[in-house]
């Protein structure tokens, strides 16, 4: 009989993605056996991309700690009757340990925080070096101490290459969205689509300005007439997005608040360049291998940067950098200090090569 394996997937966009090699390592080392995720309902769709997992479990999640605790129990009792062998925890916290003991997992594997390590199995200490190096290394540690396995760490470990997969159904769709806007353009070549994500959630300080993404939006449409701007984002970037727009309305679209996760991947995935603040979409970049300009202020570059081959981080590397703050205390030059020109001319030359690449 197959072993069920239960990974607890991540919170965040862009930590769920810094999962993806951890879970292609477990898949290798346990060839026959079954892995499924449960995660929020929010971050689900990355994992749905990683053709090693066979299910995905959305985990119920309200507003306030009734609705929390409700979920919990909810998750917990659809868990127990799968009747999983052992879980794997991917986040650092007591709620999650506390998930897989109520629906009755006895073999739990995690990280020892947060005060939960008489709830796990195995309780494994925290990396002393773990800001040192990316946080892919920090989750593969944790899985290779579940099955130690002379697996090697091949392709998304060690080429910077992501196990994900988007669906073709998603991606004709993504084609059908952008053949639209070429259409509306009367554009009988191929318009080419650079993508902006000007926003972020840990906060401000991981934000260039709205007005240095307008004014790259400027330099990048004069300098490629056959160039269309796609800015991706929530609700709450609607006026920043808004105002890049002014770039030029016709050649610039809105998609902030428009588009499911699932939909902005596929999008992403079909992009000839992603331009983005340090954010889970950045990540998503990475996941599809879609050339990447990554811009970083207040953030680790070396924890936390773009896992592809094909990226560009642009960080000034202050020596105040990073502070990890949501709202920079000073004068906000780690971002302010990052030029429109300095970010043209890395998005040139990587446009430029993948056009003559397409030739």
């Amino acid at each position: 009989m197959k072993e069920k394996i239960l990974i607890r997937g991540t919170n965040w966009i862009g930590d769920a993605v810094m999962t993806l090699p951890a879970i292609s390592y477990l898949k290798r080392a346990n060839p026959g056996a079954r892995l499924d995720v449960v995660a929020r309902p929010w971050v689900s769709p990355v994992y749905r991309c990683h053709p090693g997992i066979n299910q995905v479990i959305d985990y119920p999640c309200g507003p306030g700690i009734t609705r929390r605790i409700s979920g919990m129990i909810q998750a917990s009792l659809v868990l127990r009757r799968r009747r999983y062998d052992r879980g794997v925890l991917l986040p650092n916290s007591l709620e999650s340990a506390l998930l897989f003991r109520l629906a009755g997992i006895g073999h739990v594997l995690g990280y020892s925080t947060d005060f939960r390590s008489m709830l796990l199995e195995r309780p494994v200490p925290v990396p002393s070096d773990k800001e040192k190096r990316h946080h892919v290394f920090y989750y593969l540690d944790l899985v290779r101490s579940l099955r130690p396995s002379n697996v090697e760490m091949k392709g998304s470990a060690c080429k910077r290459k992501l196990d994900f997969h988007i669906t073709e159904d998603e991606k004709k769709r993504a084609r059908a969205f952008l053949t639209g806007i070429s259409q509306q353009e009367h554009q009988k070549d191929r318009l080419f689509f650079t993508g902006f994500n000007p926003g972020a959630a840990f906060g401000p300080a991981k934000c260039w300005p709205a007005s240095r993404f307008k004014d790259l939006a400027g330099l990048l449409l004069r300098a490629f007439p056959g160039m269309h701007i796609l800015v991706f984002g929530t609700k709450k970037e609607k006026e920043i997005a808004d105002k890049i727009r002014t770039a030029d309305p016709k050649r610039v679209t809105s998609l902030c608040g428009q588009t499911s996760l699932m939909e902005a991947m596929s999008l992403i995935n079909e992009l000839d360049l992603l331009v983005s603040n340090d954010s889970g979409l950045m990540h998503v970049a990475a996941a599809c291998s879609t050339p990447l300009i990554a811009l970083f202020g207040s953030t680790n570059p070396v924890a936390t940067g773009p896992w592809s081959e094909d990226a560009r981080i642009i960080s000034l590397g202050l020596e105040c950098a990073p502070c990890m703050s949501r709202t920079c205390p000073r004068d906000f030059e780690c971002m302010l200090g990052i030029r429109a020109e300095d970010v043209f001319t890395a998005a040139r030359d990587m446009l430029e090569n993948r056009l003559k690449g397409a030739t």
